[in-house]
């Protein structure tokens, strides 16, 4: 049976994308190292984990590229994505996600 598929098969996953990016890595692309990764009481994966996962960068952003706000450097998603994302939030005004998420490079449909 293929471990992905067993009862551990999103942490094997999880762990395959960290060890192959490597921790130092992950931790030079997050802006805010004090935000863990997979929220301690919910469970639910950060959005440094979700750009991971997604496009092999961990940047806490759903942007294109990087902005400057107040001085500090905030990083977003810096090409066109293979596959697509769009959050809810961006409906409640909490961000707004960039086109190099909004179009994946794949159209579908």
């Amino acid at each position: 049976m293929n471990l992905l598929m067993g009862h551990y098969g999103v942490l094997l996953l999880l762990y395959s994308v960290l060890a192959t990016k490597g921790i130092e890595n992950v931790v030079q692309e997050l802006n805010d190292t004090s935000e863990p990764l997979i929220h301690g009481t919910y469970g639910y994966g950060s959005q440094g984990l979700i750009n991971l996962m997604l496009t092999g960068r961990a940047v806490g952003h759903v942007w294109d590229n990087d902005e400057d706000v107040g001085g500090l450097k905030l990083r977003g998603i810096n090409q066109q994505s293979d596959i697509g994302f769009i959050t809810t939030m961006e409906q409640m005004r909490y961000c707004t996600v960039g086109s190099f998420y909004r179009i994946q490079r794949t159209q579908f449909g």
